[in-house]
């Protein structure tokens, strides 16, 4: 299919495409989108750890349990963080941030 639109593009040569930086856009793109994907996929790890901790403390949360929660397999997370305290530490800066904020504001 893009193979198709490509190729349908009205440009006299391949030189004139590659010479509009085309391909380095499209692949600038295409690493935007998937620096964003795994910011919002790290975000949801996160705010369903701090949901799971508060409702049911820190000793329910597991990989396992944060996992199915997020509908995400254990490799997923892994991906992402180390494992259980590198979440914590992410949730606990997330808070601090927060906190933070809230100071900022109060002044």
């Amino acid at each position: 299919m893009w193979r198709d639109l490509w190729a349908s593009l009205e440009l006299p040569d391949q030189t004139s495409r590659r010479s509009l930086g085309w391909t380095s856009r499209v692949c600038a793109a295409r690493v935007r989108r998937r620096e964003r994907e795994l910011a919002e996929r790290r975000q949801v790890i996160v705010t369903a750890a701090r949901e799971l901790a508060e409702a049911e403390g820190w000793e329910s949360v597991t990989t396992r349990r944060l996992a199915d929660r997020i509908e995400y397999s254990q490799p997923v997370l892994y991906s992402h963080f180390e494992g259980k305290d590198a979440i914590v530490t992410a949730v606990a800066l997330e808070g601090y941030g927060e906190l933070a904020s809230l100071l900022q504001i109060a002044r």
